[in-house]
């Protein structure tokens, strides 16, 4: 027997009679981004999130759990950055300061997370500092980090995974997409900057511009000369990766 569908049924495209989650679920996510307005008129301000590489010398990986690995860098930070974060199992995941957090990705990227910025002049001396830190404590071993899109040297799921229980579960769902999943969480590094908005209006606009400057910015700033240990196909790999 057919029974006709109310009259503000919508289909699987329009998502609310088939997806009775979606609307409080579109709201939620509303709510949150209005959470973030800054007053209107405040001077705006940057986050900044640096994920690089660490290798050895040939460019051989370094992982998280091996001697003079990555777990034993966070501990030689614990004094400069002494907010630590541990999980369950006394993994040290992150150290941070105020204004600062250093944490790794999933195949033990190290990144930085600072701010926010109200000049750029501020960010950069940060980030020196930081760098000089690590340069510091990795030479003595031989090792260095890269400031590159993907690594220099190494195939994503020849990567160790470092000890955080829901990348083992992103690894396995990503991995049965598509090829490129895994690539994002282990092989691939990244900028990230967070940008304050004063407005709905003003979040929209910034978006906007942002998806329009995407192409140029993918060109400028691939930099991954190297993909699964191989010269790129291509220079837009990073963009190829995330979509």
């Amino acid at each position: 027997m057919n029974i006709p569908a109310p009259e503000n049924h919508t289909d699987v495209a329009g998502g609310d009679a088939s997806q009775p989650a979606r609307k409080h679920n579109i709201k939620a996510l509303a709510d949150f981004f209005r959470s973030g307005i800054k007053p209107a008129g405040s001077h705006g301000k940057l986050g900044i999130e640096l994920e690089q590489t660490i290798v050895r010398a040939d460019g051989s990986p370094v992982s998280y759990s091996e001697e003079n690995g990555v777990a034993h860098l966070l501990e030689q930070l614990r004094e400069s950055y002494p907010q630590a974060t541990v999980d369950e199992e006394g993994d040290l995941l992150g150290v941070a300061r105020p204004g600062e957090a250093i944490t790794i990705e999933p195949a033990a990227q190290i990144e930085l997370s600072a701010g926010p910025f109200d000049d750029l002049k501020k960010a950069q001396e940060t980030f020196t500092a930081y760098r000089k830190t690590l340069d510091d404590l990795l030479a003595p071993k031989g090792m260095h980090v890269v400031a590159q899109g993907y690594h220099p040297t190494a195939t994503a799921r020849s990567l160790d995974l470092i000890p955080k229980r829901r990348y083992a579960f992103m690894n396995r769902y990503l991995g049965a997409k598509d090829i490129y999943g895994p690539c994002m969480m282990r092989g691939s590094a990244s900028t990230q900057i967070s940008i304050d908005y004063t407005s709905e209006q003003d979040c929209l606009r910034k978006m906007r511009i942002a998806y329009a400057l995407t192409p140029i910015l993918s060109l400028i700033c691939d930099n991954s000369p190297v993909f699964e240990g191989k010269p790129r196909p291509h220079k837009l790999m990073r963009t190829d990766i995330w979509l």
